[in-house]
């Protein structure tokens, strides 16, 4: 679904994809561990390979989701000027 070329496809993807992991922040949270076990899933799962890819999407918004999304969710900030470097 990510890495379909149409446009409005990966926005609603990435849209249901932040959902979940925004939840399992909360979840993360209230449980007082931090962890965001939605995201684990999401990584098992291939999700942060298929992010990777979106952020060299032709449409800028979509690599600028996916960017974000990486950043936020599954990268420690010491790596994150990195992988805005590629």
């Amino acid at each position: 679904m990510f890495l379909c070329a149409e446009e409005k496809i990966a926005e609603v993807a990435l849209k249901g994809v932040e959902n979940m992991l925004l939840v399992g922040q909360a979840d993360g949270e209230f449980r007082g561990d931090q962890r965001n076990q939605y995201a684990n899933i999401v990584e098992q799962c291939g999700g942060v390979k298929a992010l990777q890819s979106l952020r060299l999407h032709e449409h800028t918004h979509v690599a600028d989701k996916a960017r974000s999304m990486l950043c936020t969710y599954f990268v420690p900030a010491a790596q994150e000027h990195a992988m805005s470097d590629d």
